[in-house]
C-alpha cells in the first residue's frame, strides 16, 4: 500500500493568469485520493473557489513581505511533519 503524499505549492502572487493558472493545470492533473495538495498564497487567491471544488486545501497568508512569508511556511510544515508521520525527500 502506497503512503500518502503531501505536495505543498507556494506562490507569491495568486492572480488569474501565468503561474497561477499553470498550478491549477498541474494540480487537476496529479489530484487522486491519495495525494494531498496544499496550497501556500501570500494574500489573496485568486483560483479559490476552483481549489475548493478540486478539494484542494488552501492557506492564505497575511504577510506583505516574503521573508516573513517563508519563516511562516516553514513553522506550518514542521508542525504538520511532526503531526503526520510523512515521509521526508
Amino acid at each position: 500500500m502506497k503512503k500518502q503524499r503531501h505536495i505543498y505549492f507556494f506562490l507569491p502572487n495568486f492572480s488569474i493568469g501565468g503561474a497561477g493558472n499553470s498550478i491549477l493545470n498541474i494540480c487537476k492533473s496529479i489530484k487522486n485520493k491519495k495525494d494531498k495538495i496544499i496550497i501556500i498564497s501570500q494574500g489573496k487567491n485568486a483560483y479559490k473557489s476552483k481549489f475548493r471544488k478540486l478539494g484542494i486545501k488552501l492557506i492564505e497568508l497575511k504577510e506583505q513581505k516574503a521573508i516573513f512569508a517563508i519563516i511562516k511556511i516553514y513553522k506550518l510544515l514542521n508542525n504538520e511533519n511532526k503531526n503526520k508521520n510523512c515521509k521526508q525527500i
